[in-house]
């Protein structure tokens, strides 16, 4: 069985984790619970990290937690108190590191957010295409085709069998075919993907009403699959990649998502 740090050494270089495109999230491992002698064993991956989460790691014996969502930003103060403190305590009491990739994951170009979720859902044809904001590259969008054309409400319940989740969207009165994908929080990017790319639609996680008139006027249609849904197959993905990568280690992907309950009118 490999050592921490061998999966820590890998996971680095695998994912370009330094290459953090500004991101305000703290990446790569961000707690170390484990001696240098210990090996690893068991690996669990989650989108976030929280107390279901740990539970759930602790009960398999995990010594590596991975996670897309982090508990430490680079603004933070070094105080380790409250919902915060209390994570790392059960961390460290279960002898479980933690290692976070956030828009290392979400941009990568083998097992990332963006691709995991277009294979998710069948699209096989697919580039990514660089974001540029002020002349500096940010990240990627994810541009694939659709085999044919669909009106929106047709691939609004396209989206929501195959990733069974409820779907929302915004029409903008014409039919989908060249599509972008970025995961997540990402409606404040649309506007540089129309500046990049030719599209008539765009996927990502969740809808923020003070992007909402503006998008209706950018004319295209835009669909919100949530943001927990939408970014769980690149985990996915990558617990793959590193069962290949060690022989005989155990991945397991907890699926913990936001308990959200919704009231019909």
């Amino acid at each position: 069985m490999p050592k921490l740090y061998e999966v820590v050494d890998f996971l680095d270089r695998y994912l370009n984790i330094y290459d953090d495109y500004g991101d305000v999230v703290l990446n790569g491992l961000v707690v170390d619970a484990c001696e240098a002698k210990d090996e690893v064993r068991t690996v669990c991956l989650a989108c976030d990290v929280n107390k279901k989460v740990v539970e759930s790691a602790a009960e398999r014996n995990a010594s590596l937690l991975i996670t897309h969502h982090g508990i430490f930003t680079r603004h933070d103060e070094a105080r380790l108190v409250g919902v915060k403190g209390k994570l790392v305590r059960m961390l460290m009491e279960n002898h479980i590191s933690l290692y976070v990739a956030h828009l290392p994951l979400d941009f990568h170009r083998e097992v990332g957010n963006h691709v995991a979720l277009a294979k998710t859902l069948g699209f096989e044809n697919f580039e990514l295409v660089e974001l540029k904001r002020h002349g500096r590259p940010y990240g990627n969008v994810l541009i694939t085709e659709l085999e044919s054309e669909m009106n929106a409400g047709e691939f609004a319940r396209l989206l929501a069998e195959r990733l069974k989740v409820s779907v929302e969207f915004q029409q903008a009165g014409r039919n989908v075919k060249r599509l972008a994908i970025i995961t997540g929080s990402s409606m404040s990017m649309l506007e540089d993907v129309i500046r990049a790319v030719d599209i008539d639609s765009f996927l990502c996680g969740e809808f923020k009403h003070g992007y909402a008139f503006h998008h209706e006027e950018l004319g295209v249609n835009v669909f919100y699959a949530t943001h927990y849904k939408t970014e769980i197959y690149g985990l996915q993905f990558l617990g793959g990649k590193l069962k290949n990568t060690f022989k005989g280690l155990e991945l397991v992907f907890i699926d913990v998502p936001p308990s959200i309950k919704r009231v019909e009118h």
